[in-house]
């Protein structure tokens, strides 16, 4: 049995992609497992190219996943500001909005 070849639906440069990462280097790029790497492409939550029998992860699919996942620091605004003081944040001090 002979596989077709199909076009793909876009075109992207190597310069757009990024390097292409093993599913081992994926997983010390995010500091887990290959198994969590596997698992979060299978489930679609992480982009992966598949190179034959390999499934590979770029940096950019790497970079965005973990952009999306970031949260925001409670209080960043007003201290970017200059509203809040260092001062005010203590280890273990409970923080709230003025």
């Amino acid at each position: 049995m002979s596989r077709r070849m199909v076009a793909p639906t876009s075109r992207r440069s190597l310069d757009q992609v990024g390097r292409l990462l093993s599913v081992q280097a994926a997983g010390e790029f995010l500091g887990t497992t290959t198994g969590h790497v596997r698992r979060l492409v299978a489930d679609g939550s992480l982009a992966s190219v598949r190179v034959g029998r390999f499934v590979r992860v770029s940096e950019e699919a790497l970079v965005r996943f973990i952009d999306s996942r970031t949260t925001p620091v409670v209080g960043a605004e007003r201290y970017e500001k200059g509203e809040l003081l260092r001062a005010e944040i203590r280890p273990g001090a409970k923080w709230s909005p003025r």
